[in-house]
């Protein structure tokens, strides 16, 4: 009778199955498209706000929608055990705390310092920080990719800003240069993922 001598690492396996959710692309396209709709700063006030949130949060769905559609039926669906769990809760309370502790640092700052200089200071600092610290817990490495092109996004605009472009225009510039490359790297990604993983060609003869 053979025996398995070679040692099976289930956190490995179940490591390999949580990375190849970032394969498909799909996070950094909708990330740039919702990206660049927060920087459509119009002068429409709290309107404007409300209605950024609503296509944010159209669009979360979406990615969720597309990921059941596109992304389930090629690598299926991982059901993760207690330690992929934890974790998962552990960087959603750092992610969190993250976000509390800035907040609470922004309204401080506000008492010496104009709302445009906490507005650059959150946008430039906060965000891409975020972004970073994500990729860093979830393995996920383009992300610090991303960061790098959400800084430059603004600083840009920062430099646009002292060419004497004004608000909101500089970010729009800025935006509409920087958001096409994030779009681009999820647009390969994702042609790269349809290659590499083929529909079954049960699934294929249904649709």
């Amino acid at each position: 009778m053979r025996f398995i001598s070679e040692k099976i690492d289930l956190k490995e396996i179940e490591r390999k199955a949580f990375l190849i959710q970032y394969e498909d692309g799909l996070l950094e396209i909708l990330f740039g498209i919702v990206f660049f709709i927060s920087n459509l700063q119009f002068e429409w006030g709290y309107m404007g706000n409300i209605i950024r949130l609503i296509i944010q949060i159209v669009f979360i769905i979406s990615f969720i929608l597309l990921k059941k559609k596109i992304s389930e039926p090629r690598i299926g669906r991982v059901k993760y055990g207690l330690y992929r769990n934890i974790k998962k809760i552990k960087i959603s309370m750092i992610l969190l705390i993250y976000v509390f502790f800035f907040i609470i640092m922004s309204y401080q700052l506000k008492v010496i310092f104009s709302d445009y200089v906490i507005e650059l200071f959150m946008i430039m600092v906060v965000l891409p920080l975020g972004l970073c610290i994500f990729s860093y817990f979830t393995e996920y490495k383009r992300g610090y990719l991303i960061a790098l092109l959400v800084e430059m996004n603004y600083f840009l605009a920062l430099l646009l800003f002292l060419a004497k472009i004004p608000e909101p225009l500089n970010l729009i510039i800025s935006s509409i240069i920087v958001t096409p490359m994030i779009i681009t790297i999820g647009i390969i990604t994702f042609n790269k993922f349809l290659k590499k993983y083929r529909l079954p060609k049960n699934i294929e003869k249904k649709n």
